[in-house]
């Protein structure tokens, strides 16, 4: 058994490939042979050697001066007396000082070889160099957009853009995108259309994203605008911008919108179907937000009874941190559909009520008089409304009243303020020698005998 191949296997093999790639088998084999002396020509060389090695030398040393030299750069462009904006240019290409040492001693390079070795190819080194110098430019004209994420789709979107035409594909590429389609009906979709599509309609959807944080925060500066009213505006802007930048996307990328309307509207029942509660939620909360009955900062008491503090109001849920310090998402829908009781509607202030017994045996106007007396001097209890303190029956065991008063915070509870009045009751009664009566039975045993 030998290493060969038989060439007519070779041969085989070629027809069945081009058969299922439905390419001319001639041409298949013509693209081969036209690959393999195009890379024994311009791969294989000592030429390409020596660029590659010049290359990587440069690639090692430039990190190396990065690893040395940046620390000591950044204490002295903190010690500059300059503006705040050129210390963070400056900051901002010392973290490019690798990219940028690399394209120094490519450039040195360029510049000093031709002159000691006249005949030398340095097409891949020159390259090389601009796409260094096409990294350095890109990420220090990114820094503008804030969104991490996107400043690093952006970079490496425009610098593939870039390297395909310092190469010389990018020509071919775009021929190859657009002539890949599928075509629906009359409406022809390529691959190129579909990048340019996305390209844009991202690139429009984060400006609009910008443009809606900035109105934002602007309406935080306008006096006598109440919270859930800047974040209605916000909601209703950011949905907006939102709709106009893939509108505009899709239309910079050159998509006829007419001509997708009849497709459009066959995913819109479908993803309207799907999203049926998602939607409900956004359209509740934003008129929730609209007739003002819920807005953030309220205090409610949520169906399962517990109470929190409205954080937030967002497009699907509103956040409410009860006392435990815990976060609750309810459904915007929930807080329509189901009764919720808002301790804030019409005002802060809330009633607060302490029920408690005496014994018979005493006299119910002091009783009153004194329990009246525990709310003056605490800090959460408010003088107006007066606390007041009512005789509610003649029960079982005791004389029953029930002390109430007035608190304007809320969302602070009202465990803790029940706890202190309790405890002065304790303490009122038992200097006057009140009693608080306990349920007791009392049991006859007759002797039949």
């Amino acid at each position: 058994m030998t290493g060969q191949t038989n060439p007519a296997t070779e041969e085989s093999l070629a027809e069945l490939t081009a058969e299922v790639l439905d390419i001319d088998p001639e041409a298949l084999k013509n693209w081969g042979e036209h690959a393999a002396d195009w890379t024994a020509t311009h791969v294989l060389t000592l030429d390409t050697a020596i660029e590659v090695g010049i290359i990587i030398t440069a690639i090692v040393a430039g990190f190396l001066i990065d690893k040395i030299s940046s620390a000591k750069l950044a204490q002295i462009i903190n010690r500059l007396h300059a503006p705040h904006i050129v210390k963070r240019v400056l900051q901002k290409i010392r973290k490019s000082l690798a990219p940028v040492s690399i394209f120094i001693l490519l450039s040195l390079c360029l510049t000093i070889a031709p002159s000691l070795v006249p005949d030398i190819r340095l097409e891949l080194v020159d390259a090389v160099t601009r796409l260094t110098a096409a990294w350095i430019v890109i990420r220090l004209v990114v820094q503008i957009v804030h969104n991490p994420t996107m400043r690093n789709v952006i970079a490496f979107i425009t610098w593939s853009i870039a390297a395909l035409s310092i190469f010389g594909f990018l020509d071919n590429t775009v021929e190859a995108l657009h002539a890949t389609s599928l075509t629906i009906g009359d409406f022809q979709l390529t691959a190129l259309t579909v990048v340019k599509c996305l390209i844009a309609t991202m690139i429009m959807v984060y400006i609009a994203s910008s443009i809606s944080r900035t109105v934002e925060r602007r309406l935080i500066n306008i006096p006598g605008m109440t919270s859930g009213s800047r974040l209605l505006i916000g909601k209703i802007v950011r949905i907006v911008l939102t709709i106009l930048a893939v509108m505009i996307g899709l239309t910079m990328a050159g998509i006829n919108l007419s001509a997708l309307a009849v497709f459009s509207g066959a995913v819109g029942i479908g993803v309207g179907l799907g999203l049926q509660r998602g939607v409900s939620n956004l359209f509740t909360g934003m008129m929730l937000l609209m007739d003002r009955t819920i807005q953030p900062g309220d205090v409610i008491e949520l169906p399962t009874g517990g109470v929190g503090t409205v954080k937030q109001m967002g497009s699907r849920c509103t956040e409410v941190i009860t006392l435990d310090r815990r976060s609750y998402l309810i459904p915007n829908e929930e807080l329509v559909t189901q009764p919720v009781i808002n301790w804030s509607r019409g005002g802060r202030e809330s009633l607060v009520s302490v029920v408690f017994g005496v014994d018979y045996s005493h006299n119910p106007h002091q009783i009153i008089t004194l329990a009246k007396a525990t709310t003056e001097g605490h800090s959460r209890i408010l003088q107006f409304p007066e606390p007041s303190c009512l005789f509610t029956g003649f029960g079982d065991n005791s004389l029953d009243f029930q002390l109430n008063f007035w608190i304007a915070d809320p969302e602070n509870g009202t465990a803790g303020i029940k706890s202190d009045i309790l405890l002065a009751l304790w303490d009122v009664f038992d200097e006057h020698n009140i009693k608080i009566p306990y349920p007791h039975r009392e049991v006859f045993i007759h002797n039949k005998s």
